[in-house]
């Protein structure tokens, strides 16, 4: 059996997903220019909120169409949501990137998350790893205890 949150098929994680064919004409362009995006993070909190990331390349801007289905997805939620870009700094393809170690970049938060920005991109300039990040904002949304994680 395989601990939560490690790969579980490693074997596998080198296979690429083809999306091609899946693409959709807009409502308004009228063309197919919307395609599904990635995600590499989706954590639902005990009902009470959700965590959505990506981890990106330092540098790497998030493309226009990920960055509009993130905002959107966030709105649309009921609970208090959050989109985070973090980055990383392994340029080797073949060494394996820690997500929690990785450094929050930036976030966008719906409009249930009282007390932060809402419902705009806020700065964080990558001094905070995404695993305090994260348990922060569980504690404030989610009603996490502090001993709650190992």
């Amino acid at each position: 059996m395989t601990e939560r949150g490690n790969i579980r098929n490693k074997d596998r994680r080198r296979q690429l997903l083809d999306c091609d064919g899946l693409q959709f004409p807009s409502a308004t362009k009228g063309y197919a220019n919307i395609t599904p995006t990635d995600l590499d993070i989706f954590l639902e909190y005990n009902g009470k909120c959700f965590i959505l990331a990506d981890v990106k390349y330092a540098g790497k801007e998030i493309d226009y169409g990920q960055r509009l289905a993130m905002e959107t997805a966030c709105r649309c939620l009921c609970n208090p949501a959050i989109f985070i870009i973090a980055d990383h700094f392994i340029h080797d393809p073949d060494q394996n990137v820690c997500a929690a170690h990785t450094k929050v970049r930036c976030f966008y938060a719906n409009d249930k998350c009282e007390g932060i920005e809402q419902l705009k991109w806020v700065n964080e300039e990558g001094s905070v790893s995404l695993v305090k990040y994260c348990a922060s904002f569980l504690r404030r949304y989610g009603g996490m205890k502090d001993d709650a994680r190992k």
